[in-house]
């Protein structure tokens, strides 16, 4: 089964992660997390999304008690810089499994094929700002994608108008993999 995570909460009192004004990051992941799931459901993918007024604490909590060493699980987020010119799409990976690698790496060139964003590249939880990333130590496979910069204009522009079919492509490849 996939299970999916917005990655921040969606309500004011709660973590909502970075805030660029007009976005927010738990509303924007919260928005594309619900459009990839009815696609998940349309083409018969069996999926779990998580609640969006769960902080990570919630998600993590819920999701050790849920999923199966056979599960995939997927965080979503937005990266945001004060650097506004930063630019790009990366995922977090923890594992030395060819196929979670061969899928994050086919993750990325959709996500950058469709928003026209570069690829930076798959990371490790060293790679990243905390020095844990919990969702990476799920006893199952999983991930952290960075879709792209909340803080980028034209990162953001291109999400917002091709949203859709960014959600659609993915929940394809989701049910090529059978996840």
């Amino acid at each position: 089964m996939l299970f999916i995570s917005a990655g921040h909460s969606n309500l004011p009192t709660k973590d909502q992660g970075a805030i660029y004004k007009p976005f927010i990051e738990g509303n924007e992941a919260a928005l594309f997390c619900q459009t990839l799931k009815n696609n998940l459901d349309n083409l018969l993918v069996p999926n779990y999304l998580d609640p969006f007024e769960n902080v990570l604490k919630d998600t993590l909590n819920a999701y050790k008690n849920l999923v199966k060493k056979t599960d995939f699980a997927i965080d979503f987020h937005f990266n945001a810089n004060e650097n506004t010119t930063i630019s790009g799409t990366e995922i977090l990976v923890n594992t030395t499994n060819k196929t979670t690698k061969l899928i994050a790496t086919k993750l990325l060139q959709v996500i950058g094929s469709i928003l026209n964003t570069k690829s930076r590249g798959l990371k490790g939880e060293t790679d990243s700002q905390h020095s844990r990333l919990g969702f990476l130590h799920l006893p199952c496979e999983s991930m952290i994608v960075e879709i792209c910069f909340l803080s980028n204009k034209k990162d953001m522009d291109s999400f917002k108008k091709n949203e859709k079919e960014l959600a659609l492509k993915i929940a394809f490849l989701f049910a090529e993999y059978n996840l």
